[in-house]
Order: C-alpha cells, then sequence, then structure tokens
C-alpha cells in the first residue's frame, strides 16, 4: 500500500462518517503526499433499522461487510467502532487502535435520578435494558434502534422521555449537548466491551501510515485485547446482558466483568487485576480467578433466563 492511492470505506450514517473522516484527516497530515479517498458501502445493518440485530448476525454485522470488501480488494482499509467487532480477529487483517474515547453511556434527555415513574426510555442493548432495570425496575423500557440521529430525534420528538446513547458516539458525530446528555457513571453501569474505542483495519500484508497516540495507541491496544479476551474467553453472545471494563489503575489494568439477569434483579460483578505487559499468563490467571469467584457459572444461568440465547 505504500505510496499508492489509499481507499477508505465507511457506512454512511453520521458517526460512521465522522469516524472516518477524523482517520482521513490524520492520514493526511501525516502523509500529505498520500491521495486518500472515502467509500461508503452499505449493510446489511443499515438497509434493516428496525429487526433487533441478533436476527441478522448480531454482534459484527456492521463489521463484516466492511471487512469482506478489504479482503476482495474493493477498499484498502476501514474504520470500525471496536464494540461492533467479533471477538475474534478476521484471518488476513490486522488492526490499529488509536487513543480510546470516553466510555461512559449518556441518558439522554433527563438525569436518571429525575425521570419521572414509568418512564419510556429506548435502548436496543440488553446491556443497558438489564443495567437500567437493576437501578430502576420502574421504567417503561422499549426496543430502539436506527443510527444516532434517528435514536435522537425519537426522544425529541416525545416517542420516549429518554434515550441511552454512547457518549464517545456522541462527541465524535459533534452532536453531544451537556444540557441534554447526562453521564451514566461506568462505576455502575459498566461501558460495552470496547466501548469509546475505534479499529482501524486493512489487509495484513500491508501497512496503514499512522503515528504513535493518534492513530495508534499501545497502551489502548492492551486494553481492548483485555477486554476482548474476557468477552470472548467467558462466551458473551450478542443476547448477553454482560460486558467487561478495562482501566489504568496504578501499575496495572483493573478488569471489571459485570454480568446480569434480563431483569437486572441479579447480577454479579467482580474486578480482576491483569499486568499492563502483553503476558497471555496473565489473563488466563485472571480468568480463573474470576470463574473461582463463580463468574462463569453465574452466566450459565442468565445464559438459561435469557430469551434467544
Amino acid at each position: 500500500m505504500k505510496n499508492s492511492d489509499l481507499r477508505i470505506g465507511t457506512r454512511g450514517s453520521v458517526l460512521a462518517l465522522a469516524q472516518t473522516d477524523w482517520a482521513l484527516g490524520e492520514i493526511r497530515r501525516i502523509d500529505p503526499t498520500r491521495k486518500v479517498e472515502r467509500v461508503i458501502i452499505e449493510t446489511t445493518g443499515d438497509r434493516d433499522q428496525t429487526s433487533p440485530l441478533a436476527s441478522f448476525g448480531g454482534t459484527g454485522v456492521f463489521v463484516a461487510e466492511l471487512q469482506a470488501a478489504i479482503l476482495d480488494g474493493r477498499i484498502d482499509a476501514a474504520v470500525h467502532s471496536y464494540k461492533d467487532m467479533a471477538s475474534r480477529p478476521t484471518e488476513g487483517l490486522k488492526q490499529y487502535f488509536p487513543p480510546r474515547e470516553d466510555v461512559c453511556d449518556v441518558l439522554v434527555g433527563c438525569p436518571l435520578d429525575e425521570l419521572r415513574e414509568g418512564a419510556v426510555v429506548g435502548t436496543g442493548s440488553p446491556r443497558r435494558v438489564a443495567q437500567l432495570k437493576r437501578r430502576r425496575p420502574d421504567l417503561d423500557i422499549r426496543p430502539l434502534r436506527g443510527n444516532i440521529t434517528t435514536r435522537l430525534t425519537k426522544q425529541i420528538d416525545g416517542t420516549f422521555d429518554a434515550v441511552v446513547l454512547a457518549k464517545a458516539g456522541l462527541k465524535r458525530a459533534r452532536l453531544f449537548d451537556p444540557l441534554r446528555d447526562f453521564d451514566l457513571d461506568p462505576k455502575e453501569f459498566t461501558p460495552a466491551t470496547g466501548q469509546g474505542q475505534l479499529a482501524l483495519e486493512c489487509r495484513e500484508m500491508e501497512d496503514l501510515p499512522v503515528e504513535e497516540g493518534v492513530l495508534t495507541s499501545a497502551l489502548d491496544r492492551r486494553l481492548a485485547v483485555v477486554e476482548r479476551f474476557f468477552a470472548r474467553e467467558l462466551g458473551f453472545g450478542c443476547h448477553t446482558p454482560a460486558a467487561v471494563w478495562a482501566r489504568v489503575e496504578g501499575r496495572r489494568i483493573a478488569a471489571v466483568i459485570d454480568i446480569l439477569a434480563p431483569d437486572g434483579q441479579e447480577s454479579l460483578k467482580i474486578e480482576v487485576p491483569v499486568s499492563l505487559s502483553h503476558r497471555d499468563g496473565d489473563l488466563q490467571s485472571a480468568l480463573a480467578s474470576a470463574e473461582e469467584r463463580g463468574m462463569r457459572a453465574f452466566l450459565r444461568e442468565v445464559e438459561a433466563s435469557t430469551p434467544g440465547a
């Protein structure tokens, strides 16, 4: 790919375009001689914005078609929201991880404690449903899909009293409003595995023009790998109300694993330490510690009670 034109694929949503345009701008800054163009690819998930994601693939549905376009040469690279990617890397591709954005969810429309009893809240995420029910079992939580502007519109027009969105996406799309969007504390509302993290992907034998601290970050790659390891090894599916959040605490990584029953009335959240260095043995030891504390057994109970799991 060196010194050749660079075609970056993207979905056509406001957020996908914003993320891709940011990456394009940085690549042009790093390598001003390179011709870089944006190629919009419509995915199955974009064409059907009403069916639950799990009905046509779940996690990875927005990513797989872009990955196929890289592999067959229609595009050279793509920018993904890492939380949308499948739990295992796709053969023939490699990833770069830029510095992570804010990881927390926000409640659009009203602070959680100020929502009226029985308020209607929109989200399509089983994790968010269970977390909201754990905190506010009185809420009327209803399914909501669509791109970021569609979901915002549903709150503005009164269809929902509030909707839950990722703060990172709102900020990247320049739609975040601190007077309207209220943080859900990540220590209580564990963010989705990989939330706030972008991944730039290209063919394995090629390289993108990147710069440490801008388009790639060794630390954020490590955090992303840690989160994905636990989600993969514990077998989180697209129906599972669960998340892993890894953050730096002192000279180590604290990995929080949060699994909830669908109705939020039962949950198990534990924190295990992981080394900052890239040692697989540390991850296996941390996983064993989580299992000893009942994590896998509780997960089996949750999956047995989760529709479609």
